[in-house]
């Protein structure tokens, strides 16, 4: 249960809840002439998941998409083509989250309390005191709903990174002739720190 702006923060629910952040990469190798075809496929499940591309490069993709289908995306892009690498990562943010929400609950508080006391304020130096104090509190409270905005976000949609791969070089039987050749002519006059 991720807040909006105008709800009251429970942290009671919120200690019973995980709040996760999931991210993932993976590399696949696709043939040349099949790429323009896998990043079509690509685009329409993100599109089709509710999800959308934040980066595209020519060989490579960025995407978001809802944390309930980021396994699911994650075994799809398996199968198109050959999985050369694939990394999962999982960052628990729990206990930020529940402290900045305890945070901007006690802010708003605090800012009910200042504007109350702004109302009854009987001279100008406790007026300009508490519209000083009040100005500083709802910045606070701007940047920690800002906080749990991004929380939010990072928690209701994960992240992939996508990168598409050409196919190994597959040599033929000359071939691996003149690859060990040139490895060796490499050898006799490149040399690596030992």
């Amino acid at each position: 249960m991720i807040t909006t702006e105008n709800e009251k923060f429970d942290s009671d629910s919120a200690s019973n809840t995980r709040y996760i952040s999931y991210t993932g990469s993976i590399s696949i190798r696709i043939p040349t002439s099949e790429k323009e075809e896998k990043i079509k496929s690509i685009r329409g499940y993100i599109e089709g998941k509710k999800g959308y591309i934040q980066r595209e490069d020519l060989y490579s993709l960025t995407v978001k998409i809802p944390a309930t289908e980021f396994f699911s995306l994650m075994d799809y892009l398996k199968t198109l083509g050959e999985l050369e690498s694939r990394s999962i990562n999982a960052k628990d943010i729990t206990e930020e989250y529940i402290d900045t929400g305890i945070r901007l609950e006690n802010a708003r508080k605090l800012q009910t309390r200042l504007l109350d006391l702004l109302a009854k304020a009987k001279s100008i130096s406790d007026t300009l005191e508490i519209e000083k104090e009040l100005n500083r509190v709802t910045n606070t409270v701007d940047t920690l709903q800002g906080k749990m905005n991004y929380f939010k976000n990072i928690v209701n949609f994960s992240e992939v990174s996508i990168y598409l791969l050409k196919p190994k070089t597959q040599y033929g039987p000359i071939g691996y002739v003149f690859y060990w050749i040139g490895s060796g002519v490499e050898w006799l006059f490149v040399r690596g720190e030992e």
